[in-house]
C-alpha cells in the first residue's frame, strides 16, 4: 500500500516537470502566431489604404479636366481672399478655357460674385457682356460621352457665391450696390452707361421701373456713343428688343398662361366670401299656430346673407338666413370647414349658434301691451297697420348644423394682381336647426328645416 503511495507521488511529479518544461514552447508558438496575425493585418490595412488612394488617383487620372478645374477654383479663392486682383482676372480666364461641353468649370454668377465684391467693375461689364452676347447658344452634350455636364461644386468658391446671394437680396440687390459705387470706379462715361443698363437687363423682364432705368441707360449709351465697339451689338440685340417689349403684355401673356396651375395651388389655402340668398325657405317642426294670424303676419328678411373668412380649411362665418319657420329669422356665428374644394365646386360645412326671433308686419292698427315676467303690465305701444316689427332674444336660442354647396362659375385674377383671385359661384346651403323661441310675438320650440339659394364672390 505505501509502494502505491510512493509510485503516485513520484507519476505527479513528473507529469508536474513535464509540464513546467512544455508550456513555455506552447506559449512562444502562441506568441509567434500573435505577431504574425498581428503583421498580417497590417500588411492588409495598408494594402486597403494603397488600393484606395490608386482608385482615387485612377478616378483623377479619368477626369484631369475635373481635376485641374477644381485646382484652379481653389486658387482662385485664394487670389480672392488676399486681394489680388491680377491674379483673380488670370484665374477667370482660364476657368473660362476650361469650360467645355461635358463640364461647367465656373458659372456666371460666381464671376458677378467675386467683381462686384471686389468692386471689378471693368472686368464685371466684360462678364454681362459675354454673358448676354452668348444667353442663346444651347450646351450641346457630346452624344459618344452620354452624360450630363458636370458642376463644380461643393467648394470655397460655392460657398462664396451662396453667401454673396444671400446677403443681395431684394433690399440690397447687385444693382443698388454697383449703382452706389460706380461713378468712383475707373470706368469711363461709356462704360459706366453700358454696365448700368446691362445690370436691368434680366430684371427689366418683370419690373416696370427696371426696364424704365434700363431704357434710360441704354438711350443714352447708343446715342452718345454710337461708335463703342459694344454699341452696335447692344442696340441691335439688346436695347432694340427690350425698348420694343411690353412688359405688361407679358405679364398678362404669363399670367393666362399659368391660370389654371395657379388656381389648382390655391385650394384649401383660404379667402374672404360674401355670399347672398335672396331665395330661401324650409319647413319647422312643433310651430303650429305659432302667431297671431288675426293681428299680423310674419315676413322675411330683407336680406339672407353670409359672411366668411377662411384660413386653410377653416372658416369662420356670421349669417343671418329665414328659419323654415315663416316670419323667424336667426342671426348667428358659425365654424365651418373645407372638406373639398376644386376648380368649380367647394363644399364646407359648418355648426352655427346664434339668435332666433321672430318678425311680423301688422294687418292693422293694434295696441300692445309690454308686461313683465310675473305678468303685470310695464308699458303699451301703438303699431299701425302695415308696420314691420322685430322681436329680439336676449339669449342664444337657436343651434344649427348646415352646409354650403357653392359652384364656382367664374374665377379670374383680382384686378392686376397675378397672384390673387377671385370667384363668382352659384351659392347654396341647406340646414337643420333646433330652435327655442320665446319673445314678444312667439313662444315654440322645434326643429327647423332651411334652405338659402343665392350667388357668392371670394377673394382668394
Amino acid at each position: 500500500m505505501k509502494i502505491s503511495c510512493f509510485k503516485s507521488r513520484m507519476l505527479a511529479l513528473v507529469f508536474g516537470l513535464v509540464l513546467f518544461m512544455v508550456f513555455p514552447v506552447f506559449a512562444q508558438d502562441g506568441a509567434d502566431e500573435s505577431v504574425e496575425t498581428s503583421q498580417e493585418d497590417s500588411q492588409d490595412s495598408a494594402s486597403s489604404m494603397e488600393a484606395f488612394e490608386q482608385s482615387l488617383a485612377a478616378r483623377d487620372d479619368a477626369n484631369p479636366d475635373k481635376t485641374h478645374a477644381s485646382r484652379l477654383r481653389e486658387e482662385l479663392m485664394n487670389a480672392v481672399n488676399a486681394n489680388d486682383s491680377a491674379e483673380i482676372c488670370r484665374l477667370v480666364a482660364e476657368l473660362n478655357d476650361a469650360n467645355k461641353d461635358n463640364l461647367i468649370a465656373i458659372q456666371p454668377i460666381e464671376k458677378i460674385s467675386i467683381f462686384v465684391t471686389k468692386k471689378m467693375y471693368r472686368d464685371l461689364l466684360k462678364t454681362y457682356v459675354d454673358l448676354y452676347k452668348t444667353s442663346y447658344d444651347t450646351l450641346v452634350i457630346n452624344p459618344q460621352v452620354g452624360e450630363k455636364p458636370v458642376f463644380l461644386a461643393d467648394d470655397g468658391l460655392m460657398m462664396f457665391t451662396k453667401k454673396y446671394i444671400a446677403e443681395h437680396d431684394s433690399t440690397h440687390s447687385t444693382i443698388d450696390e454697383v449703382t452706389k459705387n460706380i461713378d468712383s470706379s475707373d470706368l469711363n462715361s461709356a462704360e459706366r452707361l453700358e454696365l448700368a443698363a446691362l445690370l436691368r437687363v434680366n430684371a427689366s423682364y418683370g419690373n416696370e421701373w427696371a426696364r424704365n432705368d434700363f431704357l434710360k441707360f441704354g438711350k443714352k449709351y447708343v446715342n452718345e456713343y454710337p461708335d463703342h465697339p459694344d454699341a452696335k451689338w447692344f442696340n441691335e440685340s439688346v436695347y432694340g428688343p427690350l425698348s420694343r417689349m411690353s412688359v405688361y403684355d407679358m405679364k398678362m401673356e404669363d399670367r393666362a398662361a399659368n391660370k389654371e396651375e395657379w388656381i389648382a395651388s390655391k385650394f384649401y389655402t383660404g379667402g374672404f366670401g360674401v355670399n347672398v340668398y335672396p331665395l330661401s325657405g324650409g319647413m319647422a317642426l312643433g310651430f303650429d299656430e305659432y302667431y297671431r294670424d288675426d293681428i299680423y303676419e310674419p315676413t322675411t328678411a330683407f336680406l339672407n346673407f353670409e359672411v366668411y373668412l377662411q384660413i386653410s380649411r377653416f372658416a369662420f362665418l356670421f349669417e343671418i338666413m329665414d328659419e323654415g319657420a315663416s316670419g323667424i329669422q336667426t342671426k348667428g356665428f358659425g365654424l365651418g370647414y373645407v372638406v373639398y374644394d376644386s376648380r368649380y365646386f367647394k363644399i364646407r360645412p359648418y355648426a352655427r349658434i346664434g339668435w332666433s326671433a321672430m318678425s311680423v308686419e301688422y294687418k292693422k292698427d293694434h295696441l300692445g301691451v309690454n308686461v313683465d315676467d310675473y305678468g303685470d303690465i310695464m308699458s303699451y305701444e301703438f303699431y299701425q297697420e302695415g308696420e314691420i316689427s322685430e322681436a329680439s332674444a336676449d339669449n342664444f336660442n337657436a343651434y344649427s348644423l348646415a352646409v354650403d354647396v357653392d359652384f364656382k362659375f367664374a374665377t379670374a385674377y383680382f384686378l392686376m394682381s397675378a397672384e390673387k383671385l377671385v370667384s363668382f359661384s352659384l351659392a347654396t346651403k341647406f340646414g337643420v336647426s333646433y330652435l327655442d323661441v320665446d319673445d314678444h310675438y312667439v313662444k315654440k320650440k322645434g326643429a327647423s328645416l332651411f334652405y338659402g339659394v343665392g350667388l357668392g364672390i371670394l377673394f382668394w
